[in-house]
């Protein structure tokens, strides 16, 4: 997360006048989300065990997960992240 965190305004700043629109609002709403992810993860208070860190943490893969796959020239092969949202989604209780 944070190589993709680090990674994607270059990107986005390079092939923005090239993305289709669709995929460019898709994009940006990955972008806030893995920020917001990194993010959470370097507060000196997160913890794994702590219901509401976790809690946090998860809605936003879910939201990740649902929008799509970021740009492969950006991620290249995701089946290592596929794999990590699903066993995510395994261990979290459903609503």
């Amino acid at each position: 997360m944070k190589e993709l965190n680090d990674k994607f305004p270059a990107w986005m700043s390079h092939h923005k006048s090239s993305t289709e629109a669709d995929d460019l609002v898709r994009y940006e709403k990955q972008q806030r989300l893995i920020t917001d992810i990194v993010g959470k993860f370097e507060e000196s208070t997160y913890s794994d065990s702590n219901p509401m860190d976790r809690e946090y943490i998860v809605e936003r893969m879910q939201a990740m997960q649902a929008a799509g796959s970021p740009p492969a020239d950006l991620v290249g092969d995701m089946s290592g992240a596929q794999k990590a949202l699903q066993d995510m989604d395994s261990n979290c209780p459903q609503q």
